[in-house]
């Protein structure tokens, strides 16, 4: 069989060429290698939220963890409405005839912009103070006015579940109840009509005839 004959590097200097070309694609190959490298530690030593500690001794990996404590803002106390600038509506929930409006007068004598009292639409057992929305300080002032526990202070049910059948615009509802009516029972005015008799004595008249005799 014939062998093939060898190839051999042609005179013309070619060969030279390829492998000088081959060699600066490996270089250059090389170069971006080493420039992403240098780019990927950048990044990992710019992470948020952690510092490099230069010198650190402590024999850690030279990163320290820092945080920012934001200082909390103060709390900002409103002040209750004016008793002038709040609509109470007093719902009498007893079987007591006057109570709410006894409720009505107390809280008008405190300035409120009371309204006419009405009636609950079932009885209660106990007084309650309801408030709309916003005007929870204002029902504690009202349950106060009304020597009412803090705990009879509740924000207004829903819709269908309202103690009165008309709100009539009011901030505050307040609902008499046993105890509340007992209260403003015993501190209303009582007038006492004291009548005073008269008594007309007759006196006895006496007549005297005198009769006289023919001489």
């Amino acid at each position: 069989m014939p062998l093939k004959p060898g190839r051999h590097a042609a005179g013309d200097g070619s060969f030279g060429r390829s492998a000088g070309m081959a060699a600066g694609r490996g270089a250059a190959v090389l170069v971006v290698a080493v420039v992403i490298g240098i780019l990927l530690l950048n990044k990992v030593d710019d992470t948020p939220g952690r510092q490099v500690s230069a010198g650190d001794g402590g024999g850690g990996n030279g990163t320290e963890e820092t945080t920012t404590t934001v200082p909390e803002a103060p709390p900002t106390t409103v002040p209750a409405r004016p008793p002038g600038e709040v609509k109470v509506l007093s719902a009498n929930g007893t079987k007591v005839r006057g109570a709410a409006g006894r409720v009505r007068d107390t809280l008008k004598a405190a300035g409120y912009n009371v309204l006419s009292p009405i009636e609950t639409k079932q009885p209660v057992e106990t007084s309650v103070v309801f408030f709309a929305a916003g005007f929870d300080r204002e029902a504690q002032a009202v349950a106060q006015a009304l020597k009412l526990p803090p705990t009879s202070v509740q924000p207004l049910p829903a819709a269908d579940a309202l103690p009165v059948s008309d709100l009539r615009g009011a901030n505050v509802v307040a609902v008499v109840g046993a105890e509340l009516a007992r209260q403003v029972g015993a501190s209303s005015t009582t007038t006492t009509t004291t009548r005073r008799t008269t008594t007309t004595a007759k006196r006895p008249t006496s007549t005297t005839s005198t009769t006289a005799k023919p001489g």
